[in-house]
């Protein structure tokens, strides 16, 4: 008898084709779509298929992740009119291998008025991506503002701080994380689109709902005085700003800022050589100068509900983050801290020791790659033991280092 021949395997997604097809289909109840693993297509069908995808003002959520190739100019697909109900972008690692992957920010605020979640973390991946219009060019919206200040607009010519500035309002989470790399010497991390405190300033001036931003592998386009430099540098007569205009967002000189989750790990913000000493450094950035009381000047935390906060991670340690930083971050955060990264640090069992005893909400501790640290306190934290590294810090508690800390808290408070 003849040999049955072998089945055909399966595929195990559909093709390009059929995906469009499907979505021309449902042009008119479908509001949301996710898609990862987009593969390889020639240049007409993703073509195609993203002005289909994008293309429909009633769009309400859009995702297209782990796919090497996008469009490079994402804005290219949306709707002339624009996307008002568009309230989700995911580019998560994508566009690795498109080349030349543009951010066209101006457009999405202007078409996305209603953007609560921009997800970029790896998009362009090792190579980034590059803002459109860059920062201080000709079609930079800022720079014609102060332009059209400086030239002479009476007091009386602004009514509005913002006006014919764009900005995302509604925004709750944005992610701009570099693309995380496989090298010869282990992980590591792409290059970060962030150009630094004044692109970061454009995107989210205006975003008093903000709880979650991811800035990892900025590096040192971040430095921990740039928060408290904001309003001095940016919030002026020239940029049509004042510090009022900022209150509730990332940039509030008064701690009122709803931020619930900062990564910034393997930038500036996790540990710099900046101005003073190490403690000094992470006090500027974690807090600011408010009134006490009888009109006592008294440190504010500037995230007073910070609940995660990730400062080293796989391949983006943060050796300069040690026990003086940690004093800084555990008074800042204590009432409300419940998850904390920070692998290849600095610290000792005697600051984790200080951070378990201050923090009653952590419930998870990356202190992977902290040689600093006992191994039982590192084997406590990769288990993910957090009764186990509690333990261990009541029974190495070292009195003598434990009240050096203690003071440096409360300094840091003073």
């Amino acid at each position: 008898p003849k040999p049955k021949p072998k089945p055909k395997p399966k595929p195990k997604g559909i093709t390009l084709e059929t995906l469009v097809d499907f979505l021309g289909e449902r042009e008119e109840t479908l509001e949301a779509i996710e898609i990862d693993r987009l593969q390889c297509a020639s240049s007409v069908k993703r073509e195609n298929f993203f002005y289909v995808a994008f293309g429909n003002r009633r769009r309400t959520a859009i995702a297209v992740r782990d796919s090497p190739r996008v469009l490079p100019n994402i804005s290219l697909a949306l709707p002339p009119s624009g996307a008002p109900f568009l309230a989700k972008l995911d580019l998560s690692n994508s566009g690795s291998a498109t080349g030349s992957v543009v951010l066209p920010w101006v457009d999405l605020m202007r078409k996305c008025p209603a953007m609560r979640e921009l997800r970029l973390n790896g998009f362009g991946g090792a190579a980034g991506w590059e803002p459109k219009p860059r920062v201080d060019s000709a079609n930079d919206p800022w720079t014609s503002a102060s332009r059209d200040t400086a030239d002479g607009a009476a007091d009386g010519d602004i009514t509005d701080p913002r006006e014919g500035l764009p900005g995302f309002e509604h925004l709750e989470v944005i992610e701009l994380g570099a693309a995380r790399v496989t090298t010869s010497a282990g992980y590591g991390v792409g290059q970060s689109g962030l150009g630094g405190i004044p692109f970061l300033f454009r995107l989210t001036h205006a975003s008093k709902k903000l709880r979650e931003l991811d800035v990892t592998g900025a590096r040192e386009r971040l430095n921990p005085d740039d928060l408290g430099s904001v309003v001095k540098r940016f919030a002026d007569r020239s940029r049509r700003f004042s510090a009022d205009d900022l209150a509730g967002t990332l940039f509030c000189e008064k701690g009122e800022s709803p931020l619930r989750v900062l990564r910034c790990s393997k930038t500036g913000w996790a540990g710099a050589k900046a101005r003073g000493d190490e403690g000094e450094a992470f006090q500027r950035l974690f807090f600011l100068e408010g009134d006490g009381v009888g009109g006592e000047k008294k440190n504010v935390a500037r995230f007073p509900d910070l609940r995660v906060l990730e400062l080293g991670s796989q391949g983006a340690h943060a050796p300069l983050f040690g026990d003086e930083a940690l004093v800084t971050v555990v008074a800042a955060c204590h009432a409300s801290l419940e998850r904390l990264k920070i692998a290849g640090s600095a610290v000792t069992d005697a600051g984790v020791a200080f951070l378990l005893r201050r923090c009653a909400f952590v419930n998870e501790l990356d202190a992977s790659f902290c040689r600093g640290l006992s191994r039982e306190f590192r084997r406590a934290a990769a288990e993910g033991d957090i009764r186990a590294a509690r333990r261990l810090a009541a029974a190495a508690a070292d009195e003598n280092h434990a009240a050096v800390l203690e003071s440096l808290s409360a300094r840091v408070l003073s």
